[in-house]
Protein backbone atom coordinates (compact mmCIF):
# COMPACT_ATOMS: atom_id res chain seq x y z
CA UNK A 1 0.00 0.00 0.00
CA UNK A 2 2.82 2.35 0.96
CA UNK A 3 4.63 1.57 -2.33
CA UNK A 4 1.54 2.53 -4.39
CA UNK A 5 1.23 5.80 -2.51
CA UNK A 6 4.91 6.60 -3.13
CA UNK A 7 4.51 5.86 -6.84
CA UNK A 8 1.49 8.19 -7.06
CA UNK A 9 3.41 10.95 -5.32
CA UNK A 10 6.36 10.50 -7.71
CA UNK A 11 4.02 10.60 -10.73
CA UNK A 12 2.41 13.81 -9.47
CA UNK A 13 5.81 15.41 -8.95
CA UNK A 14 6.90 14.34 -12.43
CA UNK A 15 3.73 15.83 -13.96
CA UNK A 16 4.23 19.09 -12.08
CA UNK A 17 7.85 19.25 -13.25
CA UNK A 18 6.81 18.59 -16.85
CA UNK A 19 4.14 21.30 -16.66
CA UNK A 20 6.71 23.78 -15.34
CA UNK A 21 9.10 22.94 -18.18
CA UNK A 22 6.33 23.26 -20.78
CA UNK A 23 5.22 26.57 -19.30
CA UNK A 24 8.80 27.86 -19.33
CA UNK A 25 9.27 26.86 -22.98
CA UNK A 26 6.01 28.55 -23.98
CA UNK A 27 7.06 31.65 -22.04
CA UNK A 28 10.46 31.75 -23.77
CA UNK A 29 8.97 31.25 -27.25
CA UNK A 30 6.32 33.89 -26.58
CA UNK A 31 8.99 36.26 -25.27
CA UNK A 32 11.13 35.82 -28.39
CA UNK A 33 8.09 36.35 -30.60
CA UNK A 34 7.14 39.57 -28.78
CA UNK A 35 10.73 40.85 -28.90
CA UNK A 36 10.92 40.24 -32.64
CA UNK A 37 7.52 41.81 -33.18
CA UNK A 38 8.52 44.83 -31.16
CA UNK A 39 11.63 45.19 -33.35
CA UNK A 40 14.16 45.20 -30.53
CA UNK A 41 16.65 43.32 -32.75
CA UNK A 42 15.77 45.24 -35.90
CA UNK A 43 18.76 46.72 -37.72
CA UNK A 44 18.30 50.49 -37.97
CA UNK A 45 21.76 51.42 -39.20
CA UNK A 46 24.86 49.63 -40.50
CA UNK A 47 28.37 51.03 -40.11
CA UNK A 48 31.22 49.25 -41.94
CA UNK A 49 34.76 50.07 -40.86
CA UNK A 50 38.24 49.09 -42.05
CA UNK A 51 37.43 48.35 -45.70
CA UNK A 52 39.32 50.10 -48.47
CA UNK A 53 39.81 47.24 -50.95
CA UNK A 54 36.37 45.64 -50.55
CA UNK A 55 33.22 47.58 -51.42
CA UNK A 56 30.61 47.96 -48.68
CA UNK A 57 28.01 46.44 -51.00
CA UNK A 58 30.10 43.25 -51.31
CA UNK A 59 30.45 43.05 -47.53
CA UNK A 60 26.70 43.43 -46.95
CA UNK A 61 25.94 40.84 -49.62
CA UNK A 62 28.39 38.32 -48.11
CA UNK A 63 27.02 38.98 -44.62
CA UNK A 64 23.41 38.74 -45.77
CA UNK A 65 22.51 41.84 -43.76
CA UNK A 66 20.40 44.89 -44.54
CA UNK A 67 18.59 47.66 -42.72
CA UNK A 68 15.12 46.76 -41.49
CA UNK A 69 15.74 43.07 -40.92
CA UNK A 70 16.09 41.43 -37.51
CA UNK A 71 19.62 40.63 -36.36
CA UNK A 72 20.11 37.02 -35.23
CA UNK A 73 22.86 36.80 -32.60
CA UNK A 74 23.23 33.05 -33.13
CA UNK A 75 24.28 33.68 -36.75
CA UNK A 76 27.27 35.88 -35.83
CA UNK A 77 29.98 33.22 -36.35
CA UNK A 78 28.41 32.11 -39.63
CA UNK A 79 28.32 35.71 -40.89
CA UNK A 80 31.99 36.24 -39.97
CA UNK A 81 32.91 33.01 -41.76
CA UNK A 82 31.10 34.21 -44.89
CA UNK A 83 32.89 37.56 -44.73
CA UNK A 84 36.28 35.83 -44.51
CA UNK A 85 35.48 34.04 -47.78
CA UNK A 86 35.98 37.40 -49.51
CA UNK A 87 39.55 37.27 -50.79
CA UNK A 88 40.63 40.61 -49.29
CA UNK A 89 39.10 39.97 -45.85
CA UNK A 90 41.57 38.59 -43.30
CA UNK A 91 39.33 38.92 -40.25
CA UNK A 92 35.98 40.41 -39.27
CA UNK A 93 33.90 41.19 -36.22
CA UNK A 94 30.30 42.29 -35.63
CA UNK A 95 28.76 44.35 -32.84
CA UNK A 96 25.04 45.06 -32.40
CA UNK A 97 23.45 47.44 -29.90
CA UNK A 98 19.86 47.29 -28.65
CA UNK A 99 19.40 50.69 -30.26
CA UNK A 100 19.58 48.87 -33.58
CA UNK A 101 23.07 49.99 -34.58
CA UNK A 102 25.12 47.29 -36.31
CA UNK A 103 28.87 47.71 -36.78
CA UNK A 104 30.99 45.50 -39.03
CA UNK A 105 34.75 45.68 -38.46
CA UNK A 106 36.94 44.47 -41.33
CA UNK A 107 40.66 43.65 -41.26
CA UNK A 108 41.89 43.55 -44.84
CA UNK A 109 44.74 41.69 -46.49
CA UNK A 110 47.43 43.70 -48.24
CA UNK A 111 49.10 42.88 -51.59
CA UNK A 112 52.72 41.84 -51.29
CA UNK A 113 53.51 39.91 -54.48
CA UNK A 114 52.46 39.15 -58.04
CA UNK A 115 52.46 35.54 -59.24
CA UNK A 116 53.14 35.40 -62.97
CA UNK A 117 51.54 32.80 -65.23
CA UNK A 118 48.91 32.37 -67.94
CA UNK A 119 46.71 34.01 -65.34
CA UNK A 120 48.65 36.36 -63.08
CA UNK A 121 47.52 36.90 -59.50
CA UNK A 122 48.13 39.36 -56.67
CA UNK A 123 48.80 37.64 -53.31
CA UNK A 124 49.27 38.69 -49.68
CA UNK A 125 51.88 37.56 -47.13
CA UNK A 126 49.91 34.36 -46.43
CA UNK A 127 50.00 33.50 -50.15
CA UNK A 128 46.26 33.99 -50.51
CA UNK A 129 45.16 35.03 -53.98
CA UNK A 130 43.48 38.43 -53.73
CA UNK A 131 42.70 39.20 -57.38
CA UNK A 132 43.89 38.77 -60.95
CA UNK A 133 46.55 41.08 -62.36
CA UNK A 134 46.86 42.65 -65.81
CA UNK A 135 49.83 44.94 -65.34
CA UNK A 136 52.97 44.24 -63.32
CA UNK A 137 53.47 46.50 -60.30
CA UNK A 138 57.17 46.93 -59.55
CA UNK A 139 56.32 47.73 -55.92
CA UNK A 140 55.27 44.09 -55.47
CA UNK A 141 57.51 41.03 -55.25
CA UNK A 142 57.84 39.31 -58.63
CA UNK A 143 56.98 35.61 -58.14
CA UNK A 144 57.50 32.98 -60.85
CA UNK A 145 57.61 29.21 -61.30
CA UNK A 146 54.08 28.50 -59.98
CA UNK A 147 51.40 26.82 -62.08
CA UNK A 148 48.62 29.40 -61.73
CA UNK A 149 46.10 27.34 -63.72
CA UNK A 150 45.17 25.22 -60.69
CA UNK A 151 44.30 28.21 -58.50
CA UNK A 152 41.48 30.72 -58.30
CA UNK A 153 40.75 33.96 -56.41
CA UNK A 154 40.49 33.33 -52.67
CA UNK A 155 42.63 30.17 -52.73
CA UNK A 156 45.86 29.75 -50.77
CA UNK A 157 48.90 28.88 -52.90
CA UNK A 158 50.82 25.76 -51.76
CA UNK A 159 47.89 24.79 -49.49
CA UNK A 160 48.72 21.11 -50.08
CA UNK A 161 52.52 21.48 -50.16
CA UNK A 162 53.74 21.82 -46.56
CA UNK A 163 57.40 22.24 -47.53
CA UNK A 164 56.99 25.13 -49.97
CA UNK A 165 54.19 26.75 -47.97
CA UNK A 166 56.26 26.70 -44.78
CA UNK A 167 59.45 28.11 -46.31
CA UNK A 168 57.50 30.73 -48.29
CA UNK A 169 55.58 32.02 -45.26
CA UNK A 170 58.74 32.14 -43.16
CA UNK A 171 60.56 34.06 -45.87
CA UNK A 172 57.81 36.66 -46.21
CA UNK A 173 57.92 37.19 -42.45
CA UNK A 174 61.71 37.27 -42.16
CA UNK A 175 64.02 40.25 -41.64
CA UNK A 176 64.66 40.24 -45.41
CA UNK A 177 61.01 40.56 -46.49
CA UNK A 178 61.28 44.26 -47.39
CA UNK A 179 64.46 43.65 -49.41
CA UNK A 180 63.09 40.85 -51.62
CA UNK A 181 62.57 41.77 -55.27
CA UNK A 182 61.87 38.36 -56.77
CA UNK A 183 61.05 34.78 -55.69
CA UNK A 184 61.50 31.83 -58.07
CA UNK A 185 60.28 28.26 -57.59
CA UNK A 186 61.72 25.09 -59.10
CA UNK A 187 59.94 21.93 -57.95
CA UNK A 188 60.59 21.72 -54.18
CA UNK A 189 63.12 24.55 -54.03
CA UNK A 190 63.02 28.31 -54.05
CA UNK A 191 65.48 31.09 -54.65
CA UNK A 192 65.02 34.79 -54.14
CA UNK A 193 66.67 37.94 -55.42
CA UNK A 194 67.19 40.99 -53.26
CA UNK A 195 66.79 44.59 -54.41
CA UNK A 196 70.59 44.84 -54.63
CA UNK A 197 70.41 42.00 -57.25
CA UNK A 198 72.06 39.34 -55.05
CA UNK A 199 70.45 35.95 -55.71
CA UNK A 200 69.99 33.56 -52.77
CA UNK A 201 69.52 29.93 -53.81
CA UNK A 202 67.72 28.77 -50.70
CA UNK A 203 66.24 25.31 -51.34
CA UNK A 204 63.38 24.02 -49.19
CA UNK A 205 62.22 24.31 -45.60
CA UNK A 206 64.77 21.85 -44.20
CA UNK A 207 67.30 23.56 -41.88
CA UNK A 208 65.58 26.91 -42.47
CA UNK A 209 66.83 28.57 -39.27
CA UNK A 210 70.39 27.36 -39.82
CA UNK A 211 70.38 28.63 -43.41
CA UNK A 212 69.21 32.03 -42.22
CA UNK A 213 72.08 32.15 -39.74
CA UNK A 214 74.52 31.31 -42.54
CA UNK A 215 73.00 34.07 -44.66
CA UNK A 216 73.38 36.59 -41.84
CA UNK A 217 77.00 35.51 -41.46
CA UNK A 218 77.72 36.03 -45.17
CA UNK A 219 76.21 39.52 -45.20
CA UNK A 220 78.18 40.44 -42.09
CA UNK A 221 81.35 39.27 -43.86
CA UNK A 222 80.39 41.30 -46.95
CA UNK A 223 79.92 44.39 -44.83
CA UNK A 224 83.35 43.95 -43.24
CA UNK A 225 85.30 43.03 -46.40
CA UNK A 226 83.43 44.92 -49.11
CA UNK A 227 83.12 41.83 -51.37
CA UNK A 228 80.82 42.17 -54.38
CA UNK A 229 78.47 39.17 -54.33
CA UNK A 230 76.50 37.76 -57.27
CA UNK A 231 74.83 34.78 -55.59
CA UNK A 232 74.68 32.76 -52.36
CA UNK A 233 73.94 29.02 -52.48
CA UNK A 234 72.39 27.60 -49.28
CA UNK A 235 70.75 24.49 -50.75
CA UNK A 236 72.90 21.95 -48.89
CA UNK A 237 72.03 23.46 -45.52
CA UNK A 238 75.55 22.63 -44.29
CA UNK A 239 77.86 24.94 -46.22
CA UNK A 240 77.31 28.13 -48.14
CA UNK A 241 78.79 28.79 -51.59
CA UNK A 242 79.24 32.44 -52.49
CA UNK A 243 79.87 33.59 -56.08
CA UNK A 244 81.67 36.93 -56.41
CA UNK A 245 81.56 39.37 -59.30
CA UNK A 246 85.09 38.41 -60.37
CA UNK A 247 83.78 34.84 -60.98
CA UNK A 248 85.53 33.43 -57.92
CA UNK A 249 83.85 31.29 -55.29
CA UNK A 250 84.42 30.96 -51.62
CA UNK A 251 82.82 28.80 -48.95
CA UNK A 252 81.60 30.18 -45.65
CA UNK A 253 80.65 27.64 -42.98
Amino acid sequence: MQQRTNKKIKRRKAKRKLKKIMFLLVFIILGIFLVLKAGLFRIKSIDIRGNSQVKSEEILKAAGLSQGQNYNFTEKNKIILNLKKLSFVKDANIKFSLRGNLKIFITERHPIGEVKGLTSYIIDDEFRILKTSDNFNDKLIDIEGIDTNKYEIGAFIFRNDKNLRSVSLKLLNSKYKDEIKKISYDKENLSFTLKNDIEIIFGGDKKYDYKMKLLDKVFKDVEETGKNIVSIDLVSGDDVIVVLQDDTNYENN
